[in-house]
Order: structure tokens, then sequence, then C-alpha cells
């Protein structure tokens, strides 16, 4: 059966995430947290929807947010490697994929 698997630092881009936008907005950071949950929902229904960045890494934007959801997969396993604003440069997932 397949499974997500969010990479140490991909939580650690959510944690970030959510504790920002709740700073500016009570709350907001909690609708983030639905609407990612919701997004990685739909990529685990099917991953190759999302059109490909790099090589194997594919990008699933986040709806309302200015962030994507960068993964790669197979047959057994999605795995979730950055969380990261548009504007950050996605070579920061290469460093990523060397402890997968």
């Amino acid at each position: 059966m397949k499974k997500i698997r969010i990479v140490d630092e991909a939580e650690r881009d959510l944690d970030e995430i959510i504790n920002w936008y709740n700073e500016r907005s009570f709350e907001l950071g909690d609708k983030f947290y639905l609407v990612f949950k919701k997004k990685l929902d739909l990529i685990f229904q099917n991953p190759k929807i999302y059109r490909k960045s790099y090589k194997k890494i594919r990008r699933a934007t986040i709806n309302q947010f200015p962030y994507g959801i960068y993964f790669i997969h197979d047959d057994e396993e999605i795995i979730v490697l950055a969380i990261l604003h548009f504007k950050r440069s996605p070579k920061l997932i290469f460093s990523r994929l060397k402890g997968i």
C-alpha cells in the first residue's frame, strides 16, 4: 500500500510556515495547515498530475498561499522533500535528496 513520508526538513518547513502565519493573523496558520492537508490528499490520489519541476521532483501549488509542495514518488511511496515559498530557490531541495 502506498504511503506518504514527509522528511524532517519538510516538517520543519511546515512548522515554520504555520507559526509565521499564526503570528500575523489568528488561526491563519491553522487555515494553511488545512489547505496543505487537502493538497496532500490530492497528491496521494494522483501524484502524476503535478508537473515536474526538475527531473523526478514534482511541485504541487498550495491553493490560496504562495507555497509549493515538492515531492518525488514511486509505486510504494510519496516523499515530501520541501514546502517552499515561491520566492525561495528550489535548489534547496537537492540537498534533501541526499538522505533518501
